[in-house]
């Protein structure tokens, strides 16, 4: 790595999920509206542009495999898993529902395939935990 450079200037919890495709820009997720919001932000730049800040909880932006929307979960409280896989256009639009399930944990996207992952946490017994992928 040649001179690192820090990407924000906020005091917040930010957490960089994916690129642009156009790779001169990152998408990322902060708490520095007191939840977490998407941001995306120019590497050449100092200020981020929101993508989608809610009253809920938005987090691991990522470009859809086509790149044509930004991929997020939603959840209603903080620290809670996903309920919601949503997007939104790449280039400006309302964030649209892709599907609702319950304890969404993480997903992830193929680009060269053109398809996705997801998982979720299930109970298996009184105390065990597990992910499955669908």
């Amino acid at each position: 790595m040649k001179n690192p450079r820090r990407l924000t200037l906020q005091e917040s919890d930010d957490g960089v999920s994916d690129w642009m495709a156009d790779s001169q820009a990152v998408l990322f997720e902060s708490n520095r509206n007191g939840n977490r919001d998407i941001f995306r932000q120019d590497i050449s730049q100092t200020d981020a542009e929101p993508i989608v800040a809610t009253s809920e909880d938005e987090w691991h932006p990522s470009l859809s495999p086509d790149r044509a929307f930004i991929l997020y979960l939603v959840s209603r409280k903080p620290g809670q898993d996903a309920s919601r896989l949503m997007r939104v256009p790449v280039g400006g639009g309302p964030p649209e529902l892709v599907l609702t399930g319950e304890k969404i944990k993480n997903y992830s996207c193929a680009r060269a395939r053109r398809s996705c992952v997801l998982s979720r946490r299930t109970w298996m017994g009184s105390k065990s935990l597990r992910s499955s992928t669908r």
